[in-house]
């Protein structure tokens, strides 16, 4: 009996360590830059953004698909209301700080989470727990991160 008792607080704690890991993780998105919603041009852009693939949420780091870290997504709102993630198909205006539209980033451009190596080899690690989408961005990240750096992620 106490054998099975301390299996089972060993799982719960596994779980629960797991569950943590997860919670610091940023989300992984493909969004698009919507060129025809272009509400400010610099410092911050602010323009519509359509969520591709994943989920975006606030704060998160961005990068171009040359895998050149950009900005990040400062805030978002959808009909005056702010919002801190935004699922896949949705569309709404997103603050990007520190750009100029027409030189870090071009309307209509596709930007993806911009993850660090670590942070990439823990998704790596619970990819058992990834929806099937969230496993396809994390590829095509790692294809973008690889062309620079040749063992990045490994």
């Amino acid at each position: 009996h106490l054998v099975e008792e301390l299996e089972k607080w060993q799982e719960e704690t596994r779980k629960q360590l797991e569950a943590e890991t997860v919670k610091d993780l940023p989300k992984v998105c493909k969004i698009k830059l919507m060129g025809n919603y272009l509400f400010r041009q610099s410092n911050p852009v602010v323009c519509g953004i359509e969520v591709l693939e994943g989920t975006a949420t606030q704060g998160i780091r961005l990068m171009t698909k040359e895998g050149d870290t950009v900005t990040e997504l400062k805030e978002m709102q959808d009909q005056g209301k702010k919002l801190t993630e935004v699922k896949r198909g949705q569309q709404v205006a997103g603050s990007l700080p520190r750009i100029t539209m027409g030189k870090q980033v071009k309307p209509d451009e596709t930007l993806y989470s911009d993850l660090t190596e670590n942070q990439f080899r823990i998704y790596k690690n619970i990819k058992d727990k990834l929806s099937e989408e969230e496993k396809y961005i994390l590829k095509e990240i790692a294809e973008i991160k690889r062309k620079t750096h040749q063992g990045w992620g490994f």
